[in-house]
């Protein structure tokens, strides 16, 4: 699959467009915490290639700090992306049907993209979200403590195998 051709928004976010011969509907495709758009071409069973052969124009953009998008390494503002995931869903054409992908931590931003706006919506696929269940107070209290001494400080993420990815055999 060739380069996809670049997509700019009022966001200040790398964005990236890929173009099916004969679209039926579009989607919105947004990685998770460390990861980066262009990521979805080579590996995660090379999901945009696939989505583009059956139809799909696949749009995405980059995070904040992650893939080419400027910005602190890996550190994400949520507020800030569920407006640039906003901006990108208004800069997408209006005359296709619009689908969302919203991996790990863009669970939660697609997510609240959707409270906030569910216009030119059919449907949104959140994966292996970061919607878990309530951590613990003491755990709460210690994240809030090292976040005030050291919020540049790289945090170990665990990664789950596949079996994360969908509880849907």
């Amino acid at each position: 699959m060739s380069e996809p051709n670049p997509w700019v928004i009022e966001a200040p976010v790398a964005g990236y467009h890929w173009k099916a011969k004969n679209p039926k509907a579009q989607l919105l495709l947004q990685h998770g915490l460390s990861e980066y758009s262009k990521r979805y071409v080579t590996q995660y069973s090379q999901l945009i290639p696939k989505l583009v052969a059956k139809g799909f124009d696949v749009y995405a953009i980059d995070l904040e700090g992650h893939g080419n998008t400027a910005g602190i390494r890996g550190r994400v503002d949520v507020v800030a992306a569920v407006d640039d995931h906003l901006t990108a869903r208004a800069a997408m054409p209006k005359k296709l049907p619009t689908f969302l992908i919203g991996h790990s931590l863009v669970g939660i931003i697609t997510s609240g993209s959707i409270v906030r706006d569910q216009t030119n919506i059919e449907a949104a696929i959140i994966s292996s979200s970061a919607m878990q269940a309530p951590s613990s107070a003491a755990l709460r209290a210690l994240t809030k403590v090292l976040a005030r001494i050291a919020p540049e400080a790289p945090v170990p993420v665990p990664r789950p195998g596949i079996e994360a990815f969908s509880r849907d055999q």
